[in-house]
């Protein structure tokens, strides 16, 4: 009990000075909270924050059991800042590992369900992205927490041994990613319908990646990975056969040379990718996409050598693409024009950098067309 209340925090002094009133420590003439039945009590605690949940054990006994019921977990390190440029309260770092320690063994003594599981632990995107672009200070592995693999591989594992569970979400940045493996079973849940993975490991011919299966799978979020090869995306993707959403954000494309993504059920499809300076003119070879049932379409990369797209249901596009160094005139403007040809069933489309000169000079704005136009001061 007292590393809840250690994680929590101690009352500010406006809610001292109220606490310190004679007049409000006078008996309430109804309890409320206890006249309610323990299964909307847990339905309650289980749509709050684990730590203001877990806060409640102190007010009796029986928030004490119905705590242990909760059938959603939500764990989140922040405000804790590990970056070296800009640190903030990293003293409680070992505070919330204690926490989620003690959380997680209580929970695994009642045996309940578990239907949606959070934690972030080390930052997310934005940390990482600070690390790529171009700034002062770059983050690196002094900025992410020192955790065990050992602590964090238990802590990923615990949803997994439940049954029910719908929602997984995952942040957690690590100094050293080549220590940690993925559990056997996170990509086989029947029951799994979301899916976020924010974590800075990286992927690549030899990483062991256990059994996909995921059938009911609906929205997929993919975030700060390290891609240095393209299989891990295909793959999943293909052994989810409900996906109706995929994002792709935030990622290192560095030694993956291809993007293969092909779905009947897929509705939705963004893709942003960051590639590190020495190699930012690199580009994919093939770009493959078919799906033929998409209808919104966000895609922010390098011009591609080729590209091979069936959306004939979209809607809605929103496409960068820089302006290319690497190609001749000639070759950059057959290859975007192959882009181009594939959004010309779009109502709404919106572009920047240098894919809306490709488009003009095409005379691709048809009838019935709504285009929105990005233009940096370089173009215009």
């Amino acid at each position: 009990m007292f590393i809840f209340g250690v994680w929590m925090g101690s009352l500010d002094q406006k809610q001292k000075r109220c606490c310190n009133n004679s007049s409000l420590l006078q008996p309430f003439s109804e309890d409320r909270l206890t006249r309610l039945p323990d299964e909307l009590l847990t339905r309650i605690l289980s749509m709050l924050p684990t730590k203001d949940a877990a806060a409640t054990q102190v007010l009796s006994k029986r928030m004490r059991r119905v705590f242990c019921w909760i059938t959603s977990v939500d764990l989140d390190d922040s405000p804790v800042s590990h970056c070296v440029e800009y640190p903030h309260l990293v003293e409680r770092s070992s505070l919330f590992e204690s926490f989620v320690d003690n959380v997680l063994h209580k929970l695994s003594l009642s045996e309940q369900p578990l239907t949606r599981f959070r934690l972030r632990s080390g930052g997310d995107k934005t940390t990482f992205l600070r690390s790529w672009n171009s700034c002062q200070h770059r983050c690196g592995p002094t900025c992410f927490p020192n955790l065990e693999p050992s602590r964090l591989y238990a802590w990923i594992t615990y949803p997994l041994a439940h049954c029910g569970l719908r929602e997984l979400d995952l942040s957690f940045h690590v100094p050293n990613f080549a220590e940690f493996k993925f559990p056997p079973g996170l990509f086989a849940r029947q029951s799994l319908e979301v899916l976020t993975l924010d974590c800075n490991l990286e992927i690549n011919s030899s990483t062991e990646i256990p059994p996909i299966c995921l059938p009911n799978l609906k929205i997929l979020n993919l975030h700060s990975f390290v891609f240095n090869d393209h299989d891990f995306v295909t793959r999943i993707v293909s052994n989810c056969p409900a996906l109706e959403d995929l994002t792709i954000t935030y990622c290192l494309w560095e030694k993956a040379d291809r993007l293969v993504i092909s779905s009947h059920s897929l509705q939705r499809f963004s893709y942003s990718v960051l590639r590190k300076e020495e190699v930012r003119d690199k580009c994919n070879d093939l770009v493959h996409i078919d799906t033929p049932n998409l209808q919104y379409f966000r895609y922010s990369d390098n011009l591609a050598i080729k590209y091979n797209i069936n959306m004939n249901a979209l809607a809605e596009a929103c496409i960068y693409v820089p302006e290319p160094e690497f190609f001749t005139c000639e070759a950059a403007f057959l290859n975007q024009l192959s882009l181009a040809r594939a959004l010309s069933n779009v109502k709404y489309l919106s572009m920047w950098g240098w894919f809306p000169k490709v488009c003009l000079s095409t005379f691709f704005i048809l009838a019935g067309l709504y285009v929105t136009l990005f233009f940096f001061h370089h173009i215009i």
